[in-house]
């Protein structure tokens, strides 16, 4: 029985049209995954950028509270609760949760009392043995914020800061 050179050269171009096709398959889903992961990439560029903003608006909100009256806008909030940031008019700090910003991010408010060592005004640890005292006019400010991340778990980031009674209000 012999075989033809016809033969086995259609087989030859089989076998190289299936080694294209794999080579095209896999170039393609090459550049396919690399630009779903620059996408991915990219929104999470943009969600924390969004979220800086978020912070830093926050803390904006808190200045602008503390600006309008030290004794009637910071100095009644209870240290360790939570507050929600909302703007109607003017910002105000409220409890009740507004639900989300942009359908994605919570942000939060907690204002906390500074302690000062008695000795030299320093700010301590309300824990350290020091003899210490709250400073009525200084709080510690700290603006969080939540969002759900690409993998579905929940993102936290957080900034804070000090705010003083500047203009004795």
């Amino acid at each position: 029985m012999s075989v033809s050179f016809h033969t086995m050269r259609g087989g030859y171009g089989l076998i190289e049209i299936v080694v294209a096709i794999a080579l095209v398959v896999t170039f393609v889903s090459s550049i396919a995954a690399a630009a779903h992961f620059e996408l991915r990439a990219v929104n999470e560029s943009a969600r924390r950028s969004q979220v800086a903003f978020l912070l830093e608006e926050g803390v904006e909100a808190v200045r602008s509270i503390r600006d309008r009256g030290w004794t009637a806008g910071i100095q009644p909030l209870v240290s360790g609760t939570v507050y929600y940031p909302v703007f109607s008019i003017q910002w105000k700090l409220v409890t009740t949760d507004p639900g989300p910003l942009d359908g994605r991010f919570t942000r939060t408010v907690v204002v906390g009392d500074i302690y000062r060592r008695d000795s030299d005004a320093d700010i301590v640890d309300v824990s350290s043995g020091d003899p210490k005292t709250i400073d009525p006019s200084t709080k510690l400010v700290t603006v969080t914020v939540q969002w759900t991340g690409t993998g579905g778990g929940t993102q936290t980031q957080a900034i804070a800061t000090y705010i003083t009674d500047l203009f004795g209000n």
